[in-house]
């Protein structure tokens, strides 16, 4: 009685390994890579297709889907010097960097992060809509608010109520201890 016993516990500590091993694969970070961008970008005949055609492949993509990825960093996004709209949603991005490699990028999407300050936007000159729903957003960079002399505006919704909200450093209202609300850009 006692081995059957002994070898259910091995069993499920066998079983406990394997789930943590799978968890651990599953929550990797991942980064922002021609491997990741193949899978969810192009269709499934550029699978095969050589380095040099893929990278021009995914230079000329204008719409990028990258949502769920565990993505951490949006170093590796110089790959995409043509995009117009992209989608970041449900990552673990926590600073918004690298964005001056994109100069056509009009749509952006950051929703469901880890982003507590809004940087390094505001040299998006094509920026139309700019979505950072569910973060923690302490601070706004200064200059937000302007883009070719025309008023940009940050809307932030705090249980279904939509509030304007200041530019500048510290210009986030915070209600509670933390913000989970959601913020938009939209400029026009």
């Amino acid at each position: 009685m006692e081995e059957v016993e002994a070898g259910y516990e091995e069993i499920e500590k066998q079983i406990e390994e394997e789930i943590r091993q799978r968890r651990e694969k599953h929550n990797k970070p991942q980064r922002i890579n021609a491997s990741v961008l193949r899978r969810r970008c192009l269709p499934a005949d550029a699978q095969g297709l050589e380095e040099d055609e893929l990278v021009e492949r995914l230079f000329n993509l204008t719409h990028v889907r990258l949502d769920r990825e565990r993505i951490v960093t949006l170093d590796g996004i110089d790959m995409l010097g043509k995009v117009t709209n992209l989608y970041l949603q449900h990552n673990r991005i926590s600073r918004i960097d690298n964005l001056d490699l994109l100069p056509s990028l009009r749509f952006l999407v950051l929703a469901n992060n880890c982003i507590a300050k809004i940087e390094n936007v505001s040299m998006l000159k094509n920026l139309q809509f700019f979505d950072v729903q569910h973060n923690e957003i302490e601070n706004i960079e200064a200059g937000m608010g302007e883009k070719g002399g025309k008023e940009c505006g940050v809307f932030v919704c705090v249980d279904g109520q939509h509030d304007a909200v200041q530019f500048g450093e510290g210009a986030v209202e915070k209600r509670g201890d933390k913000r989970t609300a959601a913020s938009y850009l939209c400029c026009s």
